[in-house]
């Protein structure tokens, strides 16, 4: 009888777990990619940004005043990379906010204090696309 609650049980928890969409995306895939870097107070900060573009390729802007914000087009695969980092220097201390968008939507975004670097690897699955809130 034992035997039968633990059987019944095992297969209720499987029946009732969300299923995953292991649906592959389609690549190669064109998207739109925007970066973007502010500071979380609303004050002047200089920055070191430095960032890679699909056709000028790695780009270091220096003393650049925050909000900074770039679109372009990319063609991406399962697994590739979008990434940046920046150096805020003037005033120490300042936090800041690093954004990825890709087609428009927030998949990435995380707080620092005067240096920080972000990245968004692209999923294999559905299930694996989070937009952040």
């Amino acid at each position: 009888m034992k035997q039968i609650i633990y059987t019944f049980l095992v297969i209720l928890t499987f029946i009732s777990c969300d299923k995953e969409d292991l649906t592959p995306l389609k690549y190669p895939q064109k998207v739109d990619i925007e970066l973007r870097a502010y500071p979380s107070n609303k004050t002047d900060v200089l920055a070191e940004i430095t960032y890679y573009h699909p056709v000028k390729g790695f780009t270091n802007l220096k003393e650049f005043k925050l909000p900074f914000s770039i679109k372009y087009q990319r063609t991406v695969k399962a697994l590739d990379m979008v990434s940046f980092n920046l150096g805020a220097y003037k005033p120490k201390g300042s936090e800041i906010v690093l954004e990825i968008l890709v087609n428009g939507k927030l998949v990435k975004k995380e707080y620092f204090v005067n240096v920080g670097y972000i990245q968004y690897q692209f999923p294999i699955y559905f299930s694996d696309i989070k937009e952040i809130k």
